[in-house]
């Protein structure tokens, strides 16, 4: 599907005709708009009711638990994959997931980048969004840049190593500039033909619907401020669950092109906002080589 985290070009369904924004020029307009922090009373909304009632007493300072209760409490159809529960590989998964959340904590992203679901090449055997496993083991590491790599473990003989949209995900993530955006799809399980776990599938409104808090709930544990979709069809799984959300092209499909040309003017803009403005720049006190304030005069 063109528009989950993770499908290649030749995978075996229909290619995605949405077409994202439509070309290079129109990348300026695809810039998410400032939403101002999502907080946890927006996530409670989305999709109608709070799948969470605990919610309000939650503890947790960084509301990342929040978000992780709402993901596994979400029930997986015959025909959808639970990526994180405690079976298979869903340790693994899960683990590499949480080592990507405390990575990306030190990034401190402000732009959610959403997808509409787990791509069966990428997601569904790292359990990283937009990372298959050639990502996942990538030296030196693509989030933190050491030469060992990001920490992640790697699945043992995964069925699939690579994946076209993920290489082209993190291909045009290398000349971002600042804090990297957060990713994440729409619906978190991974949808598929039935019978058939080496396919993807377009999610159900229903399952946009049940996701749509979760992805919230994760926005919110960021602090996030510009929600943009990755593809029309996930914009259209956004606007379903009541998140209003521009769209940039997906990768897949022939995209990586105009994909990265409007993530770079997204980049650009998230920039000249993050600047400080000249009032800003005039009180910051001037400090010296090793950071002390240097004494007027």
């Amino acid at each position: 599907m063109g528009t989950h985290m993770g499908t290649d070009a030749g995978a075996p369904m229909g290619p995605d005709r949405s077409g994202g924004v439509g070309s290079a020029r129109d990348a300026r307009g695809a810039v998410g708009r400032d939403i101002g922090p999502v907080t946890g009373t927006d996530a409670a909304g989305a999709g109608g009711q709070d799948a969470d009632p605990e919610a309000d007493t939650d503890t947790d300072a960084d509301g990342t638990a929040r978000f992780l209760r709402l993901l596994r409490a979400l029930p997986a159809p015959p025909d959808a994959e639970a990526l994180y529960g405690p079976g298979g590989a869903g340790p693994l998964r899960r683990r590499n997931l949480l080592r990507y959340l405390d990575l990306m904590r030190e990034v401190g992203p402000k732009v959610l980048l959403v997808a509409e679901a787990p791509g069966y090449r990428g997601t569904t055997v790292t359990g990283v969004p937009f990372m298959s496993v050639r990502q996942l083991t990538a030296k030196p590491g693509l989030i933190t840049g050491r030469p060992e790599g990001d920490g992640f473990e790697a699945p043992d003989r995964p069925a699939f190593d690579r994946e076209a949209s993920s290489a082209a995900v993190w291909g045009a993530l290398a000349s971002w500039q600042g804090r990297k955006p957060l990713l994440w799809g729409i619906y978190p399980h991974h949808p598929h033909a039935p019978g058939d776990p080496h396919t993807n599938r377009t999610p159900r409104a229903s399952e946009i619907a049940a996701g749509a808090p979760i992805a919230l709930a994760l926005a919110a544990a960021f602090g996030i401020t510009s929600l943009v979709a990755v593809g029309r069809k996930a914009q259209g799984a956004l606007a379903a669950g009541g998140l209003t959300a521009p769209a940039i092209r997906h990768p897949a499909q022939g995209g990586a092109r105009i994909f990265a040309a409007q993530l770079a003017a997204l980049n650009a803009e998230q920039e000249r906002r993050e600047e400080p403005g000249p009032q800003q720049r005039e009180q910051r006190p001037e400090r010296g080589e090793q950071g002390e304030q240097r004494p007027e005069g």
